[in-house]
């Protein structure tokens, strides 16, 4: 029963990590729409190109990898609360 007890309360601590992890990868959706799906020919003067600035750059890198993190961190909490039930 104390398994059962505390398998239930590690999955219960999942709540936060997955809700961080959604709204992360929601951001970096949101960056990528904003900068993929519009045109930049005025900046480029070619459609098949898109300008991104050394800021834009820096926030999806950040943005991606902190995606990555809170997946990783998600998936170790996921796995050490199966060891439990083992």
């Amino acid at each position: 029963m104390a398994d059962a007890n505390e398998f239930r309360s590690r999955v219960m601590d999942l709540e936060s990590p997955i809700r961080d992890a959604k709204n992360a990868a929601s951001l970096l959706h949101h960056q990528l729409d904003r900068h993929f799906t519009r045109t930049h020919e005025a900046l480029t003067k070619n459609p098949c190109y898109w300008y991104l600035s050394s800021e834009d750059v820096d926030d999806l890198i950040f943005t991606a990898r902190l995606v990555s993190k809170l997946v990783r961190e998600t998936i170790t909490k996921w796995e050490g609360a199966l060891e439990v039930m083992e």
